[in-house]
């Protein structure tokens, strides 16, 4: 993500980019693999759902950020790259068109992925960039993410989700 995250910044320049630690204790590990890059880079240990909402858009690991950041209005690129036999053995257990929580969500893949071979800086860059640089394409997007909240209200686990998120959110919900 380096790399793609140095493409974007050469493309444009008044990018800043945020990483959320899901742990604190992960700080350490993600300091070293950042340091001695020349990104304009915060890491966020708190208030990550005001953060999210901040954003006009996000590269993602395939998981429940990126279903977050889709509820706050966030259009993500999910990306997820593993190892060559665990995606194997995964492709023949799971039979599904997308991996994206919004995706799935959605019943069909409207914001981008970019898996295993695919899960390349050159096209991540690409994906944020076109993300970017594209305003329709990009509010047509978050108006999606944001219809996300209507598929999943209503009774039972998805209502329970949707509600935790918008309580840890608070005014930032909107």
């Amino acid at each position: 993500m380096i790399e793609a995250a140095k493409t974007i910044a050469d493309r444009f320049p008044d990018v800043c980019f945020a990483v959320p630690l899901a742990e604190p204790g992960f700080r350490e590990a993600i300091t070293a693999g950042l340091t001695g890059n020349e990104l304009p880079l915060t890491i966020v240990e708190t208030e990550r759902f005001l953060m999210f909402r901040g954003m006009t858009t996000a590269l993602s690991a395939s998981g429940t950020a990126t279903l977050e950041l889709a509820l706050l209005g966030v259009p993500a690129v999910i990306v997820y790259r593993t190892s060559a036999l665990t995606y194997r053995i995964g492709k023949r257990l799971a039979s599904v068109p997308c991996i994206g929580l919004p995706n799935l969500v959605a019943g069909r893949k409207f914001l981008p992925e970019l898996i295993q071979d695919e899960c390349r800086p050159e096209a991540m860059a690409r994906e944020v960039g076109g993300l970017l640089a594209d305003e329709r394409r990009r509010e047509e997007l978050v108006a999606t993410c944001r219809g996300l909240r209507g598929v999943l209200a209503g009774t039972g686990p998805s209502e329970a989700v949707v509600e935790m998120i918008a309580q840890n959110a608070g005014a930032v919900w909107g």
